[in-house]
C-alpha cells in the first residue's frame, strides 16, 4: 500500500481580474468549489479570497494531477456560475493559475493566510501578492510569464 499526503495551495484569478466575486457570489462559489472537491475525492482545508481571485488549500489523492484538479475546478465552477447566471454576466477564470506545495507542518499557517485575504489585500494588490508567491518559490515574474500570452 502507498501512503501520500499531497497538500496544494491553489490560486485562481478571474479573467482579466474582473471583480466578479462580490460577497453573495463569493459565498456561492465556495459552495460550488466544495461540491466539486467532494466529487473529486479532494479535501478542502481552506477557501478564501477577494472579488478577483480565490485561494484554496486542498489535499488531493495521488492519482489526480495538479493540472487535472485545477482544470476540473475551474471548468465546473465557471459552468455552475454561468448556469445560475451568477454574477449577472459571463463568469470565467484566467487560463493561468498558481499551485504551490505545502508541508503538513505549515497547514495551519496557510489556512490562516487564506482565511485572512481581506486583511492582506488592504496592503497588497492581487498582482503584488501573486508576485511574492512566485518570488518565494523562485519562479518567473508575472511580467515574464505574460510575454506572448493573452488571458
Amino acid at each position: 500500500m502507498s501512503y501520500t499526503q499531497l497538500l496544494i495551495h491553489y490560486v485562481f484569478r478571474t479573467k482579466r481580474s474582473a471583480r466578479y466575486l462580490q460577497k453573495p457570489h463569493f459565498e456561492r462559489m465556495q459552495k460550488i468549489i466544495s461540491g466539486i472537491c467532494m466529487n473529486l475525492g479532494v479535501r478542502l482545508h481552506a477557501y478564501g479570497g477577494i472579488q478577483d481571485h480565490i485561494h484554496l488549500l486542498l489535499e488531493q489523492p495521488a492519482h489526480l494531477a495538479v493540472s487535472e484538479v485545477a482544470a476540473k475546478l475551474k471548468a465546473n465552477s465557471s459552468r455552475a456560475m454561468n448556469k445560475n447566471q451568477l454574477p449577472g454576466r459571463r463568469f470565467s477564470w484566467s487560463r493561468r493559475y498558481g499551485a504551490f506545495s505545502v508541508s503538513p507542518g505549515n497547514v495551519k499557517q496557510v489556512r490562516m493566510y487564506i482565511q485572512n485575504q481581506e486583511e492582506h489585500h488592504r496592503k497588497l494588490t492581487s498582482a503584488e501578492e501573486f508576485q511574492l508567491f512566485l518570488q518565494k518559490c523562485g519562479l518567473k515574474s508575472i511580467r515574464e510569464m505574460r510575454h506572448g500570452e493573452d488571458d
